[in-house]
């Protein structure tokens, strides 16, 4: 279905020449993809600057510094015993210079030294001069280039590469041999049409598409990486073009009529019914959204609505009733969820509060067993069964091809951010007469939510409900783990229960090398599981992370949920959807780690109970002044919006718009703080494109379709053609 143009950069990356599997497997895990297309949208995270040395005398003075130099290796110097660096003598390509340097390798085997490093051949090379014991040396140079021996006293013919793109890597990958890389995936990139009016390239000095890889990959300037290039700028605009597409795509599509509502006054009825059986009353926000939700579902054309709701707002009682309102006795709801447990706990939640109404409901997950996977197909298609099931509740299995759905009248998409928006359209597909309910309990920043979300109705739950206990918030030095070991030892005599949330799952789960990271190898769950189980009975101790099975997962959730484990150390797997009510403390490691967004949302998983809660933020004992402002944030606030737009000043949008902390979606190239002007430009183009789009030559409907197949939107392009 993609056009055979973008074939290069959608192939995988181990047909790069030079990476083999094992390779391809590393640069996936820096990339968070298999496709080149992946690799050339891993952006360099810094620029190291060079500075050209004319020899060996002169290379004193930059101490310290970065450096490029002409050298010539004259000595091989091998360890005197195991343990000891691998030396080599080097000389100024001029032989009137008399200052000799070393360059230093620890761990190099010594014949692959002796390839690169061969005597008397002329190099150039980059690395940081040092004066160690009054001696120039640089420790592991990179070689730039070999000096043709003609060139050999030409101090001038240093090379103009001193600026180095540094990218985040991992253990095995090299900043070499990802450069070399990088440098075969640009030219995979295809010449493409443009598709961006000429006003706005020249408003912006906009370069075209594969120019601005080249300009951000292979950068000239320290700012050619920044946000605010005219390289970023290009191909954040490119990609809110596409965002819009697609949003202004479910508008429309979401604007036609659906079938009348046969039964809708029995089932509001019927909704009041429940409401009236719930052990608590809805708080005043609930009932205005619940208002605002009938009145939609009551008019002619179909509803596509955000719901925006803090942690513990009540949102999913508001699920229900909306699904209750457009049920009959054919008519089917459906609620889709981000995860496997929470999916099975909807459904367990609606069971119970449906028991004594005739409502039909089915779950159905990608992870369920073969036979049960197949029943709940069979209860749900409308050719192999009757009465249909009204309720179906499950993960992205939902909009599976195999999923037929006899009468699909309403979609409730439970925490949105998780699921893309092309997910939504492909949902959509399953019915001719849809309304959409799309839910987030992720605050989304005012400013950004109205920018962003314009083309939605908008609903917010601002109340949370009566009875929820007020939660404690105080931050802790990484130094002081002991003090808050014994405290814990206090809180398990008394019964509680303790999440404990660590940035990496095992010690090596680390993507980049910078040091800062290194430090948080103890703060895996792996590790602090162990740690944890010393200090306390083993069986009371759980983990749970992304990386285990279903099952072991259940059964760690279960443990803890009934009282069989009392700690349950996990990633922010539990960000999402975990309800325990006796859980009553949240420690967070390495919480200066974290977005304030997901902070609050992690936190939002205690609190539940009558007791008092206490979430415990461990950061390391040197902190930006940044960092501490951001955590005074969240110990001093505990409404959701005001962090979320507190986090989006502190932070900037590139790092608070991240796919699990934002509620928005899950954006390559877009900085919110550098790029929200470009979002009108983007609605602009888009607005004409949709309007237009029957009525332009098949040269420009291409170019639309190349776009939306580039940031892989490829199901908008058959709706697109359709509408």
């Amino acid at each position: 279905m993609r056009p055979e143009q973008l074939y290069p950069i959608f192939a995988q990356i181990n047909t790069l020449k030079g990476v083999g599997d094992r390779l391809a497997q590393k640069f996936h895990h820096v990339a968070s993809g298999d496709k080149i297309w992946d690799l050339l949208c891993h952006f360099p995270r810094a620029v190291l600057t060079r500075i050209k040395v004319q020899n060996l005398t002169q290379a004193k003075h930059y101490d310290g510094q970065e450096v490029l130099i002409n050298a010539i290796p004259i000595q091989h110097i091998a360890p005197p015993r195991r343990g000891m660096p691998y030396r080599v003598l080097m000389a100024d390509p001029d032989s009137a210079v008399r200052e000799r340097m070393e360059i230093v390798f620890f761990s190099v085997k010594q014949d692959y030294l002796a390839r690169y490093f061969p005597l008397h051949q002329p190099l150039t090379l980059a690395g940081r001069i040092d004066i160690f014991r009054e001696k120039l040396q640089i420790v592991h140079p990179h070689i730039i280039n070999k000096i043709a021996e003609n060139e050999t006293q030409q101090t001038d013919n240093l090379p103009d590469n001193l600026l180095e793109p540094i990218y985040p890597l991992t253990a095995g990958l090299t900043r070499i041999m990802f450069r070399k890389i990088m440098k075969q995936a640009l030219t995979k990139i295809p010449t493409l049409p443009e598709w961006l009016d000429e006003d706005i390239i020249a408003e912006y000095h906009l370069p075209n598409f594969a120019h601005a890889f080249g300009q951000i990959h292979q950068p000239q300037n320290e700012t050619d990486i920044l946000p605010e290039s005219p390289a970023r700028t290009r191909l954040a605009l490119d990609e809110l073009y596409a965002n819009q597409l697609m949003l202004g795509l479910i508008k429309k599509y979401s604007y036609r009529h659906r079938k009348n509502r046969d039964n809708f006054d029995d089932n509001l009825a019927l909704c009041n019914q429940i409401i009236s059986e719930l052990p608590f009353a809805l708080t005043d926000s609930q009932q205005q959204v619940f208002t605002e939700i009938t009145q939609s579902l009551q008019q002619p054309t179909r509803m596509l609505r955000l719901l925006q709701g803090d942690v513990g707002s009540g949102k999913t009682i508001i699920a229900l009733l909306t699904m209750l309102l457009v049920i009959g006795s054919k008519g089917q709801a459906a609620l889709m969820a981000p995860t496997d447990i929470l999916a099975k706990q909807h459904y367990n939640n609606f069971t119970a509060l449906l028991q004594h109404h005739a409502i039909d409901i089915v779950l159905l997950t990608g992870k369920m067993k073969a036979a049960d996977k197949k029943a709940a197909l069979e209860r749900i298609n409308h050719d192999t069964i009757n009465p249909h099931p009204q309720m179906i509740i499950g993960t992205h299995a939902l909009f599976q091809e195999q999923v037929r759905y006899h009468d699909l009248r309403i979609a409730v998409i439970d925490e949105q951010h998780r699921f893309g928006v092309h997910q939504r359209l492909i949902f959509s597909e399953k019915s001719q007469s849809l309304d959409m309910l799309v839910m987030s309990a992720t605050p989304i920043p005012r400013t950004l939510m109205l920018s962003y979300w314009h083309n939605l109705e908008i609903s917010r739950l601002t109340e949370l409900p009566k009875g929820r206990t007020p939660i404690m918030t105080r931050l802790f030095s990484q130094s002081r783990i002991d003090e808050i070991i014994a405290a814990l030892k206090r809180a398990i005599n008394e019964g509680r229960k303790i999440y404990w949330v660590c940035p990496l799952i095992e010690p090596n789960d680390i993507e980049d090398n910078s040091k800062e990271l290194q430090n948080q190898q103890k703060s895996d769950v792996i590790s602090r599981t162990a740690m944890l189980q010393q200090h306390f009975e083993a069986e009371l101790v759980e983990q749970l992370h992304g990386k285990m099975p279903s099952t072991q997962k259940e059964k760690a959730l279960k443990n803890f949920t009934e009282g069989k484990a009392q700690i349950l150390v996990a990633t922010t797997v539990i960000e999402v959807g975990i309800d325990v009510k006796e859980a009553s403390i949240m420690v967070i490691e390495h919480a200066e780690q974290f977005g304030l967004a997901a902070l609050h949302q992690l936190r939002g998983r205690i609190g539940r109970g009558s007791i008092d809660s206490y979430c415990l933020l461990i950061h390391s004992d040197k902190l930006s002044y940044n960092a501490q402002e951001r955590l005074k944030t969240i110990r001093n606030n505990h409404d959701g919006f005001i962090i979320a737009e507190t986090d989006l000043k502190l932070r900037g949008g590139g790092d608070i718009l991240g796919v699990r902390q934002s509620g928005l979606p899950d954006f390559r190239f877009v900085d919110w703080q550098n790029h929200h002007h470009l979002l009108a430009h983007a609605q602009m183009m888009a607005e004409q494109s949709l309007n237009q789009y029957h009525n332009q030559d098949k040269a420009s409907q291409e170019k639309i379709a190349l776009l939306l197949h580039l940031f892989e939107h490829d199901n908008a392009v058959r709706l697109i053609q359709s509408t």
